[in-house]
């Protein structure tokens, strides 16, 4: 049932879940935000429980609650991103952030060969992991232009969690530049490390 709880918790759009039944599942409570339809949910949770358990679950016992304009700022570890800078000349970013309501400032130093993107994407990672917002060992595999004209960076990530680390979890985060490539870069990390922020602490 842990493992099923987890992986239900998983699926986007899901805040959160309850499941009950002792033996064999009976029903399954969620909360949601409003990002996606309540049907598509259902249809990914009746697809997990079979995949997980072999059985069919009637969709009728299935509850979902919705919250409307869930914020991520209702969770006192929610990291909000206000601005980056990067130095001129040299491999450092500067962070601007508030985790709740405290604010933060943060300077990462990378390497001289790295580009802007991807030292900005590991900056945020590197920051994420000194505050300890993810119970997990995070590997950045990608940095690259995407979309028309190359408008937007694409941020792609392995996250290790579980016992020793060894439950891995391709992540991708992309963000539209808007003249603002560190910004943007950071923003596509953070976005890619969101849900696992606000939930890690359940896993």
């Amino acid at each position: 049932m842990k493992k099923l709880k987890k992986q239900i918790e998983s699926i986007d759009g899901v805040i959160s879940c309850r499941l009950t039944g002792e033996d064999n599942l009976d029903e399954v409570h969620i909360i949601s935000d409003d990002t996606r339809m309540p049907k598509r949910i259902v249809r990914d949770i009746e697809t997990i429980v079979l995949v997980e358990t072999g059985e069919e679950l009637n969709h009728k016992k299935i509850s979902i609650a919705s919250l409307n304009n869930y914020s991520d700022s209702n969770n006192e570890r929610a990291i909000e991103l206000i601005s980056v800078y990067h130095e001129n000349n040299r491999p450092i970013c500067n962070y601007k952030f508030k985790i709740g309501n405290e604010m933060k400032n943060e300077s990462i130093e990378g390497s001289n060969v790295e580009g802007i993107a991807w030292l900005s994407a590991k900056g945020m990672i590197e920051v994420i992991e000194k505050y300890e917002l993810i119970n997990g060992n995070i590997q950045m595999e990608n940095v690259c232009l995407t979309g028309k004209d190359g408008n937007a960076v694409l941020v792609e990530l392995q996250i290790f969690l579980g016992r020793n680390f060894q439950s891995g979890q391709k992540l991708l985060g992309a963000v539209y530049i808007n003249n603002n490539l560190p910004l943007a870069a950071a923003k596509a990390a953070l976005k890619a490390l969101n849900r696992q922020i606000n939930y890690s602490e359940q896993l």
